[in-house]
């Protein structure tokens, strides 16, 4: 008899020539390992899921996991044996966690106790063979503490999630999870949380009462057979003692949650961490990345009178599917004329649409922003509608803001605490902000269009006019921006440069006040430097001082002036 041995996906399998038959895969010792808990969900007073920190079979082994064990009761000075513990496999897709079922004697877990579970298990081919581990230990809290963190994704800053190592109920002490949704059907199932509208409870800073309204998650309970326990074989952890709350409004205080009106398998009420809160987020860095962002600015020169500028942008935006599309409203605009100095005036009306890829590791993320604009001046003595079309090219190690370093803390920070298994989760509050940030992005754009009509153009001064004929517009925009940011201190520059492909009419005012027609073609440029003094934490007040010198359209009047002000950005 021959026996020819091979080896795939990490089991051995024996074929035999004389006679011919092909034997179940047998089990090798290194294919697995030893679970070390990392984290638990209780299910009810007699089961509860224990996590290993990595998988502990291969994934798609027909494998059986059988165990035993004990239970114990653990005092400040005591630890005092309760019954046995019985463990198996969660599902038989998920090869990281267990099911541990208590049996026999005072075996019923209790709010508000610690408990240990040592145990051993086997895991088993189809051919009986059989590998196995010993002295398992996990520690078990059952205090009914929720923990609610912020879901720390700029693009919803209204996302928190609640979780507890205990499991919610909706009464009568039966297990209640996430419920999920189908958004695509097969074969490409994918699944999204259902939500329901809900009022938290919660207390400012002063422990006043309020409330806040929101869309939270759906619960369905894990109803038990007629006759029977629960089976909990197939339950997925993900969706046990985890509640998803997504507020309308993003909170512009700290705000203390109070009661989530949610039970636990125990019957009681979960008592929500104190350290939780609802917090306002960072404001944005930079203009391009504000929904709101107004500036009052005082413009001045030596021997002239001063002028009052509003540099502007509302664009609220709606997130779906990826995509976040809203209005937008731009505005740089002053109400009198300086002798030496000229200041921008441009207002923009439109709309945009963006959607973010991320290519590869070089290049982390491209940013496409599509829309229609029509661009005026504050006379509204052109009218010229565009469309236009933005990427923005953000290369790895070019980009990490103060909030992007800080989340790298925040993230490591909760990484330390499961590797340290910390029954305290940390907040993204607890993180103090880091002392610098930076940023390098580069972008390429499109403006093609056209002024509609005819107009005519009055001087500021006096009675002279001037035909401003219709003409046609394409613009090739590139942009390099860069950020510094130092404590509440931060940099900000943006040259602009647009190549005028199409020749393009303009009306010029003379210092005299009379007008004459011009037009332009090739390159057009403007350099925006900005500082800012943060009044706040957020970033939401701030003094600014911008310098701007160049040529914006749609009129192409020089600019050159220094300005400063109040901010104020969202």
């Amino acid at each position: 008899m021959t026996t020819l041995y091979l080896r795939r996906s990490r089991l051995v399998v024996f074929l035999s020539c004389a006679p011919l038959f092909l034997l179940a895969p047998t089990l090798s010792a290194q294919d697995l390992v030893k679970c070390s808990p990392q984290d638990y969900k209780i299910l009810s007073e007699s089961a509860l899921a224990i996590e290993c920190t990595h998988e502990v079979y291969p994934s798609g082994a027909a494998l059986t996991v059988a165990g035993s064990g004990n239970s114990y009761s653990v005092g400040t000075t005591s630890i005092t044996p309760m019954g046995t513990v019985t463990i198996r496999s969660l599902s038989a897709a998920n090869n990281r966690w267990f099911l541990a079922t208590l049996s026999g004697g005072e075996s019923i877990l209790k709010p508000k106790q610690k408990y240990r579970l040592i145990f051993g298990y086997s895991v088993t081919d189809a051919a009986g063979h059989s590998t196995r581990f010993d002295s398992v230990s996990l520690d078990v809290d059952t205090t009914e503490t929720v923990t609610i963190a912020a879901g720390n994704v700029s693009s919803q800053p209204k996302l928190y999630e609640a979780t507890s190592h205990v499991g919610f109920s909706l009464g009568g002490k039966q297990l209640a999870l996430q419920q999920l949704e189908i958004v695509s059907p097969s074969p490409d199932l994918r699944t999204k949380l259902k939500v329901d509208d809900c009022h938290i409870a919660l207390q400012d800073d002063t422990k006043r009462s309020a409330h806040v309204d929101g869309k939270c998650s759906t619960l369905g309970a894990l109803v038990a057979p007629a006759a029977g326990t629960t089976d909990f074989t197939g339950v997925d952890p993900s969706l046990i003692g985890r509640y998803q709350v997504n507020l309308n409004d993003v909170p512009h205080s700290v705000l203390i949650p109070a009661d989530l009106q949610l039970q636990d398998v125990f019957g009681g009420t979960p008592k929500i961490d104190a350290k939780s809160r609802f917090s306002p987020q960072k404001a944005p860095a930079t203009k391009d990345a504000s929904k709101y962002y107004i500036a009052f600015n005082y413009a001045a020169g030596v021997g002239t009178v001063p002028a009052w500028v509003l540099d502007g942008k509302i664009s609220p935006q709606i997130f779906r599917d990826g995509v976040s599309f809203g209005p937008l409203l731009t505005a740089s605009v002053g109400n009198n004329k300086l002798k030496g100095q000229t200041y921008t005036d441009t207002i923009d009306f439109g709309g945009s649409l963006q959607k973010l890829f991320q290519p590869n590791h070089a290049l982390q993320e491209l940013l496409l922003t599509l829309g229609p604009t029509y661009e005026t001046d504050k006379e509204f003595d052109r009218h010229n509608l565009l469309a236009t079309a933005d990427l923005r090219y953000n290369f790895a190690g070019l980009y990490r803001t103060q909030s992007i370093g800080t989340l790298q803390n925040f993230y490591a920070a909760l990484q330390q605490s499961e590797k340290n298994k910390s029954e305290y989760k940390p907040q993204l509050d607890d993180m103090k902000p880091v002392l610098y940030g930076y940023a390098l992005d580069f972008h390429t754009g499109l403006e093609a269009g056209g002024a509609v009509v005819d107009t005519t153009v009055t001087a500021s001064v006096g009675k002279a006019t001037q035909s401003l004929p219709a003409y046609s517009i394409f613009r090739v925009v590139p942009q390099v921006h860069g950020l510094l940011e130092i404590w509440r201190f931060s940099f900000d520059e943006t040259m602009v440069g647009r190549y005028l492909v199409a020749t393009e009419n303009t009306v010029v005012e003379t210092a005299s006040h009379s007008l004459l027609l011009k037009q332009l073609q090739g390159w057009k440029g403007i350099s925006t430097l900005t500082a800012i003094y943060n009044w706040d934490a957020q970033g939401h007040f701030a003094i600014n001082i911008t310098f701007k010198d160049g040529f914006t359209p749609p009129t192409y009047q020089r600019v050159n002036a220094v300005q400063a002000g109040i901010l104020l950005k969202y």
